[in-house]
Order: C-alpha cells, then sequence, then structure tokens
C-alpha cells in the first residue's frame, strides 16, 4: 500500500475517534459545562446579543463560540454531544486547511502528513473533542495564518492575493470574535516581523488598506457597538480588564514559570517532538541562502514562536493558550516528513527511545502508586494506553534505521490506539469530574429549592434548565454589577429557607459540611455524591420522586 492511502487511513481513523463519544461522557467542569450553559440560556431567553451564565452577565468572551453552540443544540436538542459538535467540526476545519494548505510546488504528501500529524498530537486531539473556546479560536487563526501566507507568497510572485485578503479578514474576525484581541495581535506581529525580515515593508499598507480590514469591521464592530450601548461599559471590561490586566498582571491568578509552555509541548506535541525540531534545526545556522530560499517555512517559524514565547511570557497562562501554535509546528513537520529521506543516527534513536520509554513507565507508576487509576477504574485503559505507546515507539526505532516513513506509521498506529483508551476513560472519568449525575438527582427528587451552597457547580443550571440560587459566593458571576438577590443568597437567607418547611437540596463540597455542625439546624440527609461533593436535602424524598 502506498504512504499517500496509508496516511488517508490513518487520517480517517482519527477523525472517527474524534466524533466518537460513549454513553456516559457528561460536560467536567468547570469549563465544558460552563460553555453549554451560556448557549442554553441564550436559547431560552431569546437574547443573542448579551451572554448570562446562571442569570447573570457573562462578559469575559465575546459570542461566537456561544452562537455555534446553541445553533447546535436548537438542530440536534441540549445535550453533551450537541455542545461538543462545533468544536469538533472546527478542528475537522483545521485539518482541512493543513491538508490543503500546501503550495502546488511543496512534496505531493506534505499536506498529509501535516493534517496526520496535527490530529496525533495528544493536546491537538484531546482539545479538539472539549467543549471550549481554544478549538474553534485554533481553526479561525490558522485560516488567518494561511491566508496571510498566501497573501505573501502571492505578491513575492506578482498576483494580487485579493482572495487571500478576504480569507485574512474572516479568519481574524472569527478569531477575534472567538477570544478577542489576540485574533489580530498574533497575525500583527508575525506581518510585521516577515515584512521586516525580508524587507517587503509595502506588503503593510497593502493588507492593511484592502479588502481585509472592511471584511473584519463589518463582521466584529456590530456587536460590540450593540453590547455597549445595551451594557455600558463592556468595552472597557473587555478589552482592559480581559486583555491588558489578564496577561499583564497577576490578576487572573495563573502564573507560571517562563518554561511553563516548554513541557506541554514537548508532551503535547508527542510524538513529533523530535521532528519538529529536525525541521528547524537548519533555520538556526543562519544561511542566508536558507532563509531566502523557503520563505514558507521561516513564515510557519514565526507563527510558532510568536504565540509560544507571548504566551511564555505574559502573567496568565493556561495549557490550551498554546493550541494556535500546533498547525505551525504540523506544517514544519510536515513538510519535512515529506522530503526525508536521510537514515536517522542510530544513537539519537537510542536516546529518544529511552527517553520516552521513560515518560511513559513514570506516568503509569504515579497513576498505580497514587491510586488514581484504581480510584477511577482506568487500569485497563491505563494499561492498554501505555502498551500502545510503547509498541509504536519501539517499532519506529526498530525501523529507523531503514529510513523512510515506516518507523512514523507505526508510531501513528500507537497513537490511535492511545486515544481510543481515553476515549474509553471518559465515562468513568465523569464521575468523578462532572456534576452531571448530582444535578439529576436534585432534579429527580422536587424540590422546593436547589441551591449552591459556597460552591457554584456549573452542571446544575444546565441540566435543571433554570438558574439556580448560589449561597455565600461569586466567583466568575462576580463581573455582573447587578446581582440578582433571587439567585444569590447570603448565608443567613439559606439557613431561613433550610429550617423553613421548605423543601431544599444543596449542592455543597464535602469540605464544607462542618457548616451544619452549628445548633438549631436540620441535620441534613445525604441523596448523592461524587469524588469532591454532595447533594443533600432538608427532607426525607418520597421514592415516587426519587
Amino acid at each position: 500500500m502506498s504512504e499517500k492511502r496509508i496516511l488517508t487511513l490513518f487520517l480517517g481513523i482519527f477523525l472517527f475517534l474524534l466524533f466518537l463519544e460513549l454513553p456516559g461522557s457528561w460536560l467536567f467542569e468547570p469549563d465544558e459545562a460552563r460553555y453549554a450553559e451560556i448557549p442554553r440560556e441564550m436559547l431560552a431567553s431569546h437574547d443573542f446579543l448579551t451572554p448570562t451564565l446562571n442569570g447573570s452577565h457573562y462578559f469575559e468572551k465575546p459570542p461566537l463560540f456561544y452562537w455555534l453552540n446553541a445553533g447546535s443544540m436548537a438542530l440536534f436538542g441540549q445535550t453533551p454531544y450537541a455542545a461538543r459538535l462545533p468544536v469538533r467540526l472546527a478542528t475537522l476545519g483545521t485539518v482541512l486547511l493543513l491538508l490543503f494548505g500546501f503550495r502546488r510546488r511543496e512534496a505531493p504528501n506534505a499536506g498529509l502528513w501535516a493534517a496526520v500529524v496535527y490530529l496525533s498530537a495528544p493536546l491537538s486531539f484531546a482539545l479538539g473533542r472539549i467543549n471550549i473556546i481554544d478549538g474553534l479560536l485554533c481553526f479561525s487563526m490558522t485560516l488567518a495564518f494561511l491566508s496571510l501566507r498566501g497573501f505573501l507568497l502571492d505578491r513575492e510572485e506578482g498576483k494580487t492575493g485579493r482572495l487571500n485578503q478576504a480569507l485574512f479578514g474572516l479568519g481574524c474576525a472569527m478569531a477575534f470574535l472567538s477570544k478577542g484581541l489576540v485574533g489580530i495581535v498574533f497575525p500583527g506581529l508575525v506581518l510585521v516581523a516577515w515584512v521586516a525580515l525580508y524587507g517587503r515593508w509595502r506588503r503593510l499598507p497593502e493588507l492593511l488598506f484592502s479588502v481585509a480590514t472592511p471584511i473584519f469591521l463589518l463582521l466584529t464592530a456590530p456587536w460590540f457597538l450593540l453590547m455597549e450601548k445595551a451594557n455600558p461599559g463592556f468595552n472597557w471590561f473587555f478589552f482592559v480588564h480581559e486583555h491588558f490586566q489578564r496577561f499583564a498582571t497577576n490578576e487572573a491568578r495563573r502564573e507560571g514559570p517562563v518554561t511553563y509552555f516548554l513541557p506541554v509541548f514537548i508532551l503535547g506535541f508527542l510524538p513529533w517532538t523530535n521532528h519538529f525540531l529536525k525541521s528547524i534545526l537548519p533555520f538556526f545556522k543562519f544561511s542566508r541562502s536558507t532563509w531566502s530560499d523557503n520563505k514558507d517555512q521561516v513564515f510557519s517559524i514565526l507563527w510558532f514562536f510568536v504565540i509560544f514565547l507571548f504566551f511564555s511570557f505574559s502573567k496568565s497562562k493556561l495549557i490550551p493558550y498554546i493550541l494556535p501554535a500546533f498547525p505551525a509546528a504540523a506544517l514544519l513537520v510536515g513538510g519535512w516528513m515529506a522530503h526525508r529521506s536521510e537514515h536517522p543516527r542510530h544513537r539519537f534513536w537510542a536516546l529518544s527511545l529511552v527517553f520516552w520509554s521513560s515518560v511513559i513507565v513514570a506516568g503509569l507508576a504515579v497513576g498505580f502508586y497514587s491510586g488514581f487509576f484504581r480510584q477511577y477504574e482506568l487500569v485497563p485503559q491505563a494499561i492498554f494506553m501505555a502498551v500502545s505507546l510503547l509498541a509504536g515507539i519501539w517499532t519506529e526505532a526498530f525501523l529507523a534505521g531503514r529510513g523512510g516513513t515506516s518507523g512514523p506509521l507505526a508510531v501513528i498506529a500507537g497513537m490511535a490506539g492511545c486515544f481510543l483508551a481515553l476515549i474509553l476513560s471518559v465515562p468513568v472519568l465523569a464521575r468523578g469530574y462532572s456534576d452531571h449525575d448530582l444535578a439529576v438527582t436534585a432534579r429527580e427528587v422536587g424540590a422546593d429549592q436547589t441551591v449552591c451552597l459556597i460552591n457554584y457547580s456549573q452542571s446544575f443550571p444546565w441540566v435543571l434548565k433554570t438558574p439556580v440560587p448560589v449561597v455565600d459566593t461569586q466567583g466568575e458571576l462576580a463581573s455582573d454589577k447587578r446581582l440578582s438577590p433571587a439567585l444569590f443568597w447570603n448565608i443567613e437567607t439559606f439557613w431561613t429557607h433550610w429550617n423553613s418547611t421548605e423543601h431544599v437540596v444543596a449542592f455543597v463540597k464535602k469540605s464544607n459540611m462542618d457548616l451544619f455542625l452549628a445548633s438549631g439546624v436540620k441535620n441534613p440527609m445525604t441523596l448523592d455524591q461524587n469524588r469532591k461533593s454532595l447533594v443533600i436535602a432538608n427532607f426525607i424524598p418520597s421514592k415516587e420522586k426519587r
């Protein structure tokens, strides 16, 4: 079977796994449930302008992801799969952009390699299945970057590049409506770096005063203008607080060292980290011919390092932030793999084999030693995952001396097995990392009031299909300055309801149960519990309701 057919087969397998979801794969707390609840409230209120979370204004993100999720749930129902479908489709879009993003002069299979590399990397595959904004942002920025690269290379060949200008405006607008200013900051930094490197300063006004700008403004400005009119002060909160204060200060409390994203990339891009390093090493010899003859690859290098370094020096760090850099790394590896002909040195593969084998065995040992695998009944999945990875890595090392691509293809097969084990683990993990089952219990007992006590769970309004009162805490809901007394109780109000004849159900952390040791308080009845939390009631539910 030809290399192209094998790669196409693997791409189909990974896409199947991307969309595969088993029953019981509930939304995880807090992010997945949050980004399902906001569009659910949009559908319930028919207000698609102002995002709300648990009945309170939620101004932290633009609306594109919410709109797409709301559309998916309107078509397919308010289910976890419908909530996750837009991010999976966005990941599919990223794969297609990589597949067809190479220019004709590249090796025939370069785009196919890039698509397989991106989807077989653990971080990009995992984040492509999770209901968070980063998958959509990655697709939008990939569209922006590839169209920007296409425009620059078109101009190098004397073409107008108008189609790429229009696509650039669309990509930046989608990224801006997904997560804000990063949608224009990152492409802008890469553009400036590229034109400075090659002395093509005329490209700046050619792009700025092209069709890209009106497309961007027409798609983005209306929502921000309408939001400011409906919610005075929104633009200050969004642009100043959510951007400059978050990334320039420690306000978000997501600090990390400058090296934070180094292990994230090394492990998240496995098994392609070595190949990525090999693809960029020639450019660090600073040969003038290498840089001048490979403008495509230089653009991808700038794309990767602008994002990587920006977030490395940011005061706010989360693992998904690095995802938009992965398509650039996939393009570099894809081009390198398509041209790969030399036989790797045995010493290199020996060191690589020892390193990755040690990492996998150490991870397996930590999981067993900590009791994590036994606690969540993940022992078979963990062993299958480790065996798949080790088999792929050892097979690659065995075949490395023969050259060609048979070794990397073996690793791809190992990653497919690893991802299958991961998918099989999700329903088991959901029992501990999702509050869905607790919320279902609360719904089924038919209480007069269901509240979140000193702890807010995104799953409760999602499952109950209505906002729930939050007691003695605000958290991320505090951005709404018009907090409703009906939804934000103090502890005295809670005790009044709890000690009344009302049937009250409360979601509470196990660590906060000492509140009920006070005298004069009705003893709670535990209805259900998970790893960290309980659902308790001030009454004994009837069997019919339960």
